[in-house]
This record gives C-alpha cells, structure tokens and sequence, in this order.
C-alpha cells in the first residue's frame, strides 16, 4: 500500500497544526482565475481535497489514493491570527515503481524547466517490501510576493520584454539584497507575460544556483487569429474585441485589488515592476489609443496603461489595489519618460541661474519637432512648479504623470524616468536603466541637482533601484513655489493626433482652452488684432492670437491680472474681421 504524508513547520521550524494541506490531480486544477491564494479551487464547484492534521503538524490522506499515476500538485496554506502565511505550491508527478508501490518526484509546469523541489520542500520516499511511503517536508514562510509585467514589443527589435523580468526576478534573489526586498525560499514571484497571454507564478527551486519552478499559469481564454512571435511585433492592436485574447493593465490592477481587499493577504506585495516602453501617461503596453476624456472611463479600445487609471471612476473598480503593498513595497516602471519639452524647460532655467538672474525672471521657450511643437515663456520658478507637477501631481489640468499617480494613489516609492529622460534595453544585463544621453539625462541631472528646492530630494539611482532611475515619492514633500501673477506667462502646446493637429494653452499654470487646428502662438505684438471692448483698455495684461497657418481659424484672448492669479477672456471676432467684443470669461480650473 502506498501512503503520502505531509510534514508541515514554520519559519521557525515549529510545527504548523491548523493548515490546510491539499493533495490534488493536475486535471482537477482550476486554472482560469487570478486568486489572493493563488491557486482558488479544484474545480468549479469547492475546494481543493485536503489531509488530516495528526499530531505535531503530521498530516495524512484520510483514504487511500486511488489509481495515483499522474500529475498533482501540492497546495499548502496557513494563517498566523488573521494573516496568511506564504502559500506553498508543489507540482508532483506520482509513478509506480517494480515491486515497491509508488515514487513521487518534483515536476515543473514549464516543460522547458528544470523538475525540481521548490525551495521550501523537500521530497522523501521510503518503501518496504511493496509498500512506499512518500514524506513530503515543507516549511512555510511569512507571505511575500513580487509581481513583474512585460509589455509587447511593437517596434521591430529582437528584445523579449519578458527577459527583463526574467532578470529582475534573478536579481532580487541574490544573496547581498536586503531582506525586506529579497525574494526569499517562500515569495512568490507573479508574472503577467504580454506576449505569452499568460499570467505565471515561481517560486524559487531547491537548487544551487537560482532556479525557477513554474508553480501555477493562468492563459487567456482565447488564442489570436494570427500567431504570436515571442519578442516580434504583435500581428496588430488589440481592440475590444480582444478583451479574451490580450491582457489588460487592468488585468494586473484587479490582481492587485484582490489580494488588498482579504484582510489576511494584503500587505504581501514588495514590489510591482513594468517592463515596456513608455512615456508621461505610463507603461505602453501595446501602443494603442485613447479616445476618452480623462478623468473618465477608459477607452474600450485601448489597452495601454493610463494616468485616469488611479483616479475615480476607473479607480473604484479596483481601488483595493493600494492595500497589496508592503510598507516598503515599491512600483518600478522601467521605460521611457521622454520629453523634450522638459529638456528645453530645464536647459533655459541652467542657463538663467548660471546668468544668477532672479527666478521670477522670464525667458523664452521653444522646440520644434514633426509631430508637436511647445512655446513658452517662464520663469524658473514656473519650470521647479511644472517638474513638481510631473512628480507628484493628480490634478488632470496639470502635467502630471504615471509615477506622480501612483505616488499619491498608493503613498509608497514609485522608481521612473525623470520627465525628459529615456531608457534603453540592456540584454547582456537583463535589465532596462536611462540612458545617458548628453542630449536629455545631463541637462536635466544639472537642473535637478542645481535647483535648491528639489537638490535636497534628488538621488540617483543604482543597482536593484536601476541606473538613473529617481524615486518620485520624497518630492512630496517640495512646497509649490509661490509665483506672482502675470499675464506674460504662458505656455503653448501643439502636437498631432489621429491626422489632425491640436493644441491647449496654460496662463498661470493652468488650461484656457483647446483646439484642433495646428495653432501659432503671437505673443504682445498684436496692434493688428483689432479693438480691444472699453471696459478692458488700458488694464494690465496681454493680448494673444492662436491661429491656423493655412487656415482662417483663429482664436484672439485678452488675459489680465487680478490680485494673484489672471483671467483670461476670449475675444469674439466681428463682422468685419476685428476682435472688439469680449467672449466669456474662462477662470483657471
């Protein structure tokens, strides 16, 4: 007769008494669902088939096995009071053996893998005559887990994004990193693979180098029309329609949600990292569109992260999601920040305080490219407020980024890009780190490490914080600078955008208005723009145009000071083509 018995301690090496230890057939496996214990049920209908506890947490099958051959896998979970401890998940293959009942052997659910034990057990079988008894050892460790994205890789390139968090995985395992980020023998390591349309969980292998075992995978229910080249450009976007074929980034915020709304597992979560391209609105997941006001829904059809995603009303579908982190947990995002209106921002103020002129002092602005062009004119304490904006900000009328979103949403340390800053791919390392590019990362280091405000903050990342990533979380703490009104302050953005040109205009700080032509900003020099009505003339401010080259759309606005902020007015054009009528009044938002 044969016989499994289960042999269950803590962290330290007391016995476990009250676990539930399953001992379940692979084909019983429910495997369709992200669940805070990683493995939910055995089917449909209950849960996992559990063994007896005995006495000094020995734990036996209540009946014989029936025909074992075959894959199973063994789940163990347990709480400390009202926390869960580390789920511990082993694949088992069970074979019999010539005269002497059964041999159980580790497996790994990646066939490219090595079958393995994971770190936490250890398997034993003895037999006599034919009987075998197999003693599976298991320690179970306080509850830990690191969850890791990869993006797809839409541009023509041989990198397989998943790589990166196959190394980041590897790195956070190593021997000299501290131990409240180190994978230890019972963190689970999560990994949500674009390209494979799989969700993945590891747990580290019992063996001398780092090693993975594949414990559990989640696959899309749908497979795509056209094949899928690991590391090669999807065969095309995702669209609504797809919801069944390609993760979502909502797929990983309500992850997260699930494992932040059960009491017994939220806190478990070190670290979120995202492998992929990316820019100020987040992780590029796939390089789709976004259609829809922001804040607001989200685009059915996009599947690319957003900032609107950690503010109502997108955020109540998942807004448990903050309590998945650990106290020093920490979201990563690995790609780009690029922004070379940022750069332009901070090369004029260096050159202003290498002048030593005072920081109220305006200067001009501007930067040119095919697909956007940005004019302003700005004083260095506009520039320290935009890059406070970038850093710590969830106001959608202010520059605001993905990292600024997650700083406020989950007030813990949140590693990106700098506003002006890219990143490349690193292969021979596994890793992605900004790049030095005399062009961006230097002008925008000096600027950061001159400006008095924002020096004290600023530090450089290294090693498992990544090469020149900054932490945006202690800029919170940077007071806005005061900035005197004046209506010679602005800022002009035009870029292009599903084959039409648009802009938005800021005075003060904030939006005035929108349009869809591609707009040229003429600033103080507007004698020709017509009459301005009586009851303005003569008051402080500034008259400006915005107006289409080869067009006849135009748009004429009066701005003026009062007290410490500006109104602006917009001018509606007479019959005869003069701009002498006052339009409504549009208040700073």
């Amino acid at each position: 007769m044969a016989d499994w018995i289960v042999k269950l301690v803590d962290d330290k090496g007391a016995a476990i008494t009250d676990a539930t230890v399953s001992l379940v057939r692979e084909a019983d496996v429910q495997k369709t669902k992200r669940d805070a214990e990683v493995v939910p049920t055995s089917n449909a209908a209950g849960p996992l088939p559990t063994m007896t506890h005995a006495a000094d947490g020995l734990y036996r099958l209540p009946k014989p096995l029936v025909d074992p051959k075959g894959d199973w896998r063994l789940v163990v979970r347990s709480r400390v009071g009202s926390v869960a401890r580390g789920v511990v998940i082993q694949p088992l293959r069970i074979e019999p053996s010539e005269d002497r009942g059964f041999t159980t052997t580790p497996r790994n659910l990646d066939p490219k893998g090595v079958a393995a034990e994971v770190a936490t057990v250890e398997i034993m079988t003895t037999h006599a005559a034919k009987d075998s008894t197999t003693t599976l050892w298991v320690r179970q460790l306080p509850a830990s887990e690191v969850v890791l994205m990869s993006g797809t890789q839409y541009e023509t390139s041989a990198e397989r994004l998943r790589t990166f968090c196959e190394g980041r995985r590897d790195a956070l395992a190593g021997a000299k990193v501290p131990a409240d980020r180190r994978i230890d023998d019972g963190t689970i390591v999560t990994m949500f693979s674009l390209d494979d349309r799989a969700t993945l969980w590891f747990a580290k292998a019992r063996t001398k180098a780092i090693g993975w075992v594949l414990v559990h995978r989640v696959d899309a229910p749908a497979r795509p029309a056209t094949p899928i080249i690991p590391g090669g450009p999807w065969p095309s976007k995702p669209n609504a329609g797809s919801r069944s074929v390609a993760l979502h980034p909502t797929d990983l915020y309500r992850y997260l949600h699930v494992i932040g709304r059960d009491v017994a597992h939220r806190g478990r979560v070190r670290e979120v990292s995202i492998f992929s391209h990316a820019y100020r609105e987040g992780p590029i997941l796939y390089n789709t569109d976004d259609h829809t006001p922001t804040p607001g829904p989200r685009d059915a059809n996009d599947f690319d992260c957003r900032t609107k995603d950690w503010e109502d009303p997108e955020l109540g579908n998942y807004r448990a999601a903050v309590l998945a982190l650990a106290p020093t947990g920490r979201w990563h995002i690995w790609g780009c920040n690029s922004n070379s209106r940022n750069v332009a921002l901070c090369a004029a103020a260096n050159l202003s305080r290498s002048r030593k002129a005072p920081d109220t002092e305006l200067f001009e602005v501007k930067v040119s490219g095919q697909r956007g062009r940005f004019e302003a004119k700005v004083s260095r304490r506009r520039v320290l407020e935009i890059q406070l904006e970038c850093l710590t900000s969830r106001d959608s009328n202010e520059q605001r980024t993905y990292g600024s979103m997650l700083v406020g949403a989950f007030q813990r340390d949140v590693f990106s890009a700098l506003p002006g800053t890219w990143s490349s791919f690193g292969p021979a390392t596994r890793t992605m780190y900004v790049d030095p590019d005399p062009k961006s990362w230097p002008i925008v280091e000096q600027y950061y490490k001159g400006e008095p405000a924002l020096a004290p903050k600023f530090v450089v990342g290294t090693g498992l914080d990544g090469e020149r990533y900054v932490n945006y979380r202690p800029f919170a703490a940077v007071p806005r600078p005061s900035i005197p009104a004046t209506s010679a302050q602005y800022e002009v953005t035009s870029w292009e955008k599903d084959g039409a040109w648009r802009f938005v205009a800021r005075f003060h700080g904030r939006h005035w208005i929108e349009g869809k032509f591609d707009p040229k900003c003429i600033v103080d020099a507007l004698a020709d723009v017509g009459r301005i009505a009586p009851a303005h003339a003569g008051k402080s401010g500034h008259r400006y145009v915005f107006e289409a080259p080869n067009t006849n759309d135009s748009v004429a606005a009066l701005v003026v000071e009062v007290g410490n902020a500006v109104k602006v007015y917009r001018l509606l054009q007479g019959a005869g083509g003069e701009f002498d009528r006052l339009g409504t009044e549009v208040l700073p938002r």
